[in-house]
């Protein structure tokens, strides 16, 4: 009997050793701390409220026909909605306004300006997918952001660019009076 006590008390010492190293084990110390993401803000004057932008959906200018370019616009649609003072119109209701425009495609920044003014959007982004493979993942996308004329830079278009003494304390240099600005394009990336 001395001796099925002894047994018992070393089973449980063992059971419960092993039930320890498994709890250390579960936390562990050499894992990495959580960092927070990266907060995006808008460069906009914030003073009349958030930008509200629209996305057009993407041309799909890939090669593949595995790529679907309503979820890659809705993604896109998504990642506007992450930058602070930005908004952004579900993609459903710019097709919508397409379609109530009889517009199949986009094929200017005019055309995109008409659609800006039909949804009542300060800007619409516009691109198209260059490059998609599921395997690797990889994916290329061009994109344009189209801005009305006066929405998202209030007073830009008053500022003469010629005077040396607004550009000496200016920030970077303010586009000429020719260039992208003229078609609405302000901001490109591919």
């Amino acid at each position: 009997m001395a001796f099925q006590n002894r047994i018992r008390r070393a089973t449980n010492l063992c059971v419960s050793l092993f039930s320890l190293g498994l709890l250390c084990g579960c936390v562990s110390p050499s894992q990495d701390p959580l960092i927070a993401p990266d907060v995006v803000v808008a460069p906009y004057d914030s003073a009349s409220g958030e930008v509200l932008w629209a996305v057009i959906p993407l041309r799909n200018e890939s090669g593949t026909s595995g790529v679907d370019v309503f979820d890659m616009s809705d993604k896109i649609v998504a990642a506007a909605e992450q930058v602070h003072g930005v908004r952004c119109v579900p993609l459903n209701r710019t097709i919508e306004t397409m379609r109530a425009l009889q517009m199949t495609a986009i094929n200017s920044p005019a055309d995109a300006l008409k659609v800006a003014s039909a949804m009542g959007v300060d800007a619409i982004i516009v691109g198209s997918i260059t490059a998609y493979d599921p395997y690797d993942p990889v994916v290329g996308l061009s994109l344009a952001l189209v801005a009305r004329p006066g929405t998202m830079m209030p007073g830009s278009k008053a500022q003469d660019t010629t005077d040396p003494r607004r550009l000496e304390s200016a920030a970077s240099e303010q586009p000429g009076s020719r260039g992208r600005m003229d078609t609405g394009i302000v901001a490109t990336a591919s």
